[in-house]
């Protein structure tokens, strides 16, 4: 039988190098300034809370319910 050990590592070295290029495209895109990154994050962030408030409003009695209006 042929030792297949040189070759499983060379293709795990093409894919670690394959992975770190796309990884690097990926921060690229990510703080580019054309990006917006800050307004999409600041975005996320207020879609959590208002979900966040909506799953709490009918244990602390705050705010209203989107499905009743109420």
């Amino acid at each position: 039988m042929a030792d297949s050990s040189g070759a499983s590592s060379g293709i795990g070295a093409l894919v670690s190098i394959f992975a770190s290029i796309i990884g690097l495209a990926v921060i690229a895109v990510i703080v580019s300034q054309k990006a917006q990154t800050a307004g999409i994050l600041q975005a996320l962030g207020s879609a959590a809370g208002t979900a966040i408030g909506a799953a709490t409003a009918p244990v602390t009695g705050g705010g209203t319910n989107p499905l009743t209006g109420k």
